[in-house]
């Protein structure tokens, strides 16, 4: 009778504890499922602001070739007015 209440008690346990690990498992992939969701719109939100800082990027690497070319053309045209003093001497 005793080794019978004894597989009994056990049994019970057991089903108590495998009964546990499944809430704590549930819990778990609860977590994890709110982690996914949060982790994919923080990706939404920076690939989103990666595309806008790309264009950016693009716009200022065209507007400072522009810069760039407008610049040298000003140096251009200050060496060709120079050129008469240089020649000429002070006019």
């Amino acid at each position: 009778m005793f080794l019978i209440l004894r597989i009994l008690y056990r049994i019970l346990a057991n089903r108590q504890s495998a009964s546990r690990s499944k809430e704590r498992k549930a819990r778990y992939i609860t977590e994890l499922e709110r982690k996914v969701q949060t982790l994919q719109t923080e990706a939404t939100t920076l690939s989103a602001q990666l595309t806008l800082f790309q264009r950016d990027t693009t716009q200022f690497t065209n507007e400072n070739t522009e810069l760039k070319l407008r610049l040298q053309a000003m140096a251009q045209e200050a060496q060709v007015r120079d050129v008469p003093r240089t020649l000429f001497g002070k006019c």
